[in-house]
């Protein structure tokens, strides 16, 4: 496919995008990124409505693969390949997923492609550093009871983390970190595991590797590891990307909250490396905002149907702005959040 000149991240790039097609292809055992839409898990009935034209459609996937949080839109000459490889693989369908709202979206417009509002992302910008940043966004009580549950954790737990060689030179960690993060996939009733312990060595052996960065929270007591969390660092663009966790709550007392102790843990981190932004993904932005998150991005899924299936299409796009509760066809804010 054609670069992506317009990336701000790591994980737009085309360095990225070659690896999560891969993982894409891997994940869902197909020959080609094609299938119909209603094989797709952060696709399927998103918002409650029913669209079978649309979705049993064969489908291209292209210029992002739900692996990575957000994607620049393509080019025309990026669509034109596009759509000569869908006719090659069978696909009269064509999507282009979680695309930046920022992004210039024009040649998708003109290429007949309609946008489908479909997460919020939210990012953490570090800028001033960890403390300045608390003060500016929460309250004195919320940042008291953040430390809190840090120091908690801190007494019971250690935590490890492991940077792309590491990674690499460690596979008895990844079998830990896929073991937590299975225990995700089985709380949230996903019926495919995207990051096993199969994707993660792959990605640890990719162009994406040095990036890699595993957590581990082990029990100090009996060095059992009871969280886990899946992270790509890019320190030349000064982004931290948190992808994915699991936690063995079994293990877990009450009174702790293991999830926003490595958050903060995260931050931290990512200060010393002299980090500005830590992305924390799509989806529960309010409760991301209470973890000191202050940009918001609105990303659209943009679909090439049949003409048949396009009338679904803006009633899935009316469904979708009703539930992220956005203002306008501008989409400047969604509820109290202001996007970008």
């Amino acid at each position: 496919m054609t670069g992506q000149p317009g990336a701000a991240t790591l994980l737009e790039s085309e360095l990225a995008l070659g690896v999560f097609e891969a993982l894409f292809v891997r994940l869902y055992e197909l020959s080609g990124p094609a299938l119909p839409l209603q094989q797709i898990m952060h696709w399927v009935r998103r918002f409650q409505v029913d669209c079978p034209a649309v979705d049993h459609e064969r489908t291209l996937v292209f210029g992002g693969y739900f692996y990575n949080f957000s994607s620049v839109a393509p080019s025309a000459d990026a669509i034109a390949e596009a759509r000569a490889r869908a006719r090659a693989l069978g696909a009269a369908q064509l999507l282009v997923p979680t695309v930046r709202r920022t992004s210039d979206r024009a040649a998708l417009r003109d290429a007949g492609f309609l946008a489908l509002p479909w997460f919020i992302e939210a990012i953490v910008d570090l800028r001033d550093g960890v403390d300045a940043a608390l003060a500016e966004r929460l309250s004195l009580h919320q940042r008291k009871e953040l430390a809190r549950l840090v120091r908690r954790a801190e007494e019971t737990y250690d935590l490890v983390f492991l940077e792309g060689e590491e990674a690499l030179r460690d596979p008895a960690a990844m079998r830990e970190v896929a073991r937590l993060h299975g225990m995700n996939i089985e709380k949230y009733g996903h019926a495919r595991n995207f990051y096993d312990e199969g994707t993660l060595a792959a990605i640890a052996a990719s162009a994406l590797g040095p990036h890699l960065l595993l957590c581990l929270r082990r029990e100090r007591a009996t060095g059992e590891a009871v969280q886990a969390s899946v992270n790509f660092i890019d320190r030349t663009r000064g982004q931290l990307f948190q992808m994915v966790q699991g936690i063995d709550r079994a293990r877990v007392p009450g009174g702790q909250n293991l999830y926003i102790a490595e958050t903060l843990q995260m931050y931290r981190l990512a200060e010393r490396a002299g980090l500005r932004e830590v992305h924390l993904g799509r989806g529960g932005h309010p409760a991301k905002r209470k973890l000191g998150a202050n940009r918001f991005r609105l990303l659209e899924n943009w679909v090439y149907a049949p003409a048949a299936a396009r009338a679904e299409l803006t009633t899935l796009r009316a469904a979708a702005v009703q539930a992220l509760g956005l203002d306008d066809d501008e989409a400047r804010a969604a509820g109290d959040f202001t996007l970008e």
